[in-house]
């Protein structure tokens, strides 16, 4: 089922959230309590990210990207994929202006919001580097857990591109059990 942005959803479980993404051989995805965003992006080459800085980042964005002394996409694509899986939990994926998206990159990462109907107060990011990929994901509640990363090759039958990642955000809980935030763990398989 989709909600009436695109955004899919389980009709028959509601308390669940899953969210998608993938790229150049890769994908993910998210699946966990609450509400969720993931975004898998390649460290593409055939990007300009110094041009497209300037249309998709913050102007503080901007200058730590330009500030890099030796030039490197990834802080680009750390900051893409951020706002991306932040775009794609609240329902709006590119519709939402990324530049009103302020992306404080450290531990624990901060995002800060312009003009958007949200105080980023009530998010956690997580980021992670695979091989030449950026994978994030954006949860809505204070706390992600602990994330470990996993590659699932798989045959070529079933998946043209040779590779298939999951990012996986589940709690410890059974269905039917009482949670609460400090008894919820998070898996993430990439």
């Amino acid at each position: 089922m989709a909600d009436s942005m695109g955004r899919p959803y389980l009709s028959d479980y509601p308390e669940f959230d899953f969210n998608l993404s993938h790229t150049d051989g890769m994908s993910a995805v998210a699946v966990t309590r609450g509400v969720v965003g993931v975004d898998i992006e390649r460290l593409r080459d055939d990007i300009d990210a110094i041009n497209v800085a300037g249309r998709v980042l913050s102007a503080r964005e901007c200058a730590t990207v330009l500030a890099d002394v030796l030039p490197s996409k990834t802080p680009f694509f750390d900051y893409w994929t951020l706002k991306e899986a932040y775009a794609k939990a609240v329902g709006l994926g590119v519709r939402i202006p990324f530049k009103k998206i302020d992306v404080l990159l450290g531990q624990p990462m901060n995002i800060s919001l312009q003009d958007v109907n949200d105080d980023g107060e009530h998010w956690t990011f997580e980021l992670h580097g695979c091989d030449e990929y950026r994978l994030a994901v954006a949860v809505r509640r204070q706390k992600i857990g602990n994330i470990a990363i996993q590659t699932i090759e798989m045959n070529s039958k079933l998946e043209p591109q040779g590779q298939l990642a999951m990012a996986l955000l589940r709690t410890t809980n059974p269905l039917n059990t009482r949670r609460s935030n400090r008894d919820e763990r998070v898996q993430t398989c990439a």
